[in-house]
């Protein structure tokens, strides 16, 4: 399975929706590599991580990603860096 990552400069959800066409996503296929890309984004503070999206129609949404980030920081930023 593989997950899409949507970061990028976005003020509101709003905005984000209205953007997201338009954005080409991060492909990864773990989805802890993506949690550790939008951890890093986070820490840096250059992009907002706005959605995961799973081939199997899961998501994950930018306060969800966030609260995982929070949880499990260390652990997702000892992952390789998969760009």
């Amino acid at each position: 399975m593989a997950y899409r990552l949507y970061i990028g400069l976005a003020q509101t959800e709003a905005e984000y929706q209205a953007r997201k066409p338009g954005w080409i996503a991060i492909r990864y296929e773990d989805r802890d590599d993506a949690l550790g890309r939008a951890a890093r984004e986070i820490e840096l503070g250059a992009q907002i991580p706005w959605e995961i999206a799973g081939d199997d129609g899961s998501t994950l949404g930018r306060s969800e990603i966030a609260r995982i980030v929070r949880v499990r920081r260390g652990e997702l930023k000892d992952r390789p860096k998969v760009y």
